[in-house]
């Protein structure tokens, strides 16, 4: 038997064959999801929402995840990036501007996002372990790369319509507000250049 591969783009940074009939991965439960997480890294994609106010202050917008329960994972109640574990099959860029429409958005289509690049360009990871914020007390680690996301409107928070899993958003305009955030995201602030004195 001869399998048929064809190269799929996902990102300039990679090469990847597979077979055309390839779909997004299938979804497990929490607790199959928290145990697999506990020995299995995650792959993740995310966004840094970059953009202006209405008064012409550079400002990042971050989602603060909801908490509900264990199973929302870790970090909740936090601000964080949008995005979320890669579905395996989606281009990078693509699937970033999914999630930034869907988290921030409520998938509106029309918004006008620009990605750009992964940010460094390199791979972050974070960890955590079973005593700290992880699903169902199980630790966990997650791979990512970071891209930009440039709005290309005013930043008007009565606009952003946060989907279920994200409480509230927050926006940052001066680069001593990243100071309490968790590392990966101050570090994703200070490497986009986006605030003054990052």
């Amino acid at each position: 038997m001869t399998f048929q591969y064809e190269e799929r783009f996902v990102s300039d940074a990679v090469r990847y064959y597979g077979p055309s009939e390839m779909q997004p991965r299938t979804r497990l439960d929490s607790r199959e999801y928290a145990r697999a997480r506990s020995s299995i890294p995650t792959w993740c994609l995310d966004g840094l929402v970059c953009g202006a106010t209405q008064s012409g202050e550079h400002a990042v917008v971050l989602v603060v995840r909801s908490d509900r329960g264990d199973a929302a994972g870790p970090f909740r109640n936090e601000p964080w990036v949008i995005g979320g574990v890669w579905d395996m099959v989606t281009e990078w860029k693509e699937f970033v501007r999914l999630k930034v429409l869907g988290e921030l958005f409520s998938n509106d289509n029309a918004k006008d996002v620009l990605i750009d690049g992964p940010i460094g360009p390199q791979l972050f990871a974070t960890g955590w372990a079973s005593n700290g914020d992880g699903p169902f007390a199980y630790q966990g680690v997650t791979l990512q790369f970071c891209y930009r996301v440039l709005l290309s409107s005013v930043i008007r928070p009565d606009e952003f319509r946060p989907d279920s899993n994200h409480g509230k958003v927050q926006v940052i305009t001066a680069w001593e507000a990243c100071r309490g955030l968790h590392p990966y995201i101050r570090d994703v602030i200070h490497l986009s250049g986006w605030l003054e004195g990052t």
